[in-house]
């Protein structure tokens, strides 16, 4: 209950967010503006000179702070560029089909080493020769197409025209034996 007055508006743009804030400082603006005429005695508390110094000395050490900081952050980045970049080291996880294989690694890549894609739902395996390869997403790894093989994947092979010729027969042969059943 604490909002009285839901203001619509595209918080992810930035050119929403500088018109929102502009409307509310124009508004902040005009309210101050209105308090003034309706108490024109009203008039802004002046600092004393102490109370001045005082300000002025927490904003130096405000100043000195926020320096120290930047140079201490500068040192670092500073420091990091200098030092050699350690090899990050990504440890290799048993990808659940056997010797040989391996778990996609965090991003989807594959772990050093290994450049066989195994694709667990069609049981079949792409390597780097098959057209499909780039887009195949490899849900287990294998480092040699034996290891595929003997965790129950098959190699991708392309179909070849007496494969495809093989196939239009036998669909050709149940359709005819099928009208022959029901004639």
């Amino acid at each position: 209950d604490v909002i009285q007055f839901p203001i619509p508006g595209n918080d992810d743009a930035i050119r929403a967010n500088a018109l929102m804030c502009h409307v509310i400082a124009e508004a902040v603006l005009e309210g101050r503006y209105i308090a003034n005429k309706r108490n024109p005695q009203v008039v802004p508390t002046k600092r004393s000179a102490e109370d001045e110094a005082a300000f002025a000395d927490a904003q130096a050490d405000a100043r000195r702070q926020a320096a120290a900081a930047q140079a201490e952050r500068d040192a670092r980045v500073a420091a990091a560029a200098e030092a050699p970049e350690a090899e990050a080291f990504v440890a290799v996880v048993d990808g659940g089909h056997g010797a040989g294989s391996a778990a996609p690694t965090a991003d989807g890549s594959a772990p050093e080493g290994y450049t066989i894609k195994g694709n667990a739902d069609s049981m079949l395996f792409h390597t780097t020769d098959s057209p499909y390869y780039g887009r195949t997403i490899a849900e287990v790894w294998f480092d040699t197409e034996d290891n595929a093989v003997a965790a129950g994947f098959a190699k991708w092979e392309r179909k070849t025209a007496s494969a495809d010729a093989v196939e239009t027969d036998t669909a050709e042969t149940d359709a005819v034996e099928t009208e022959e059943v029901e004639g």
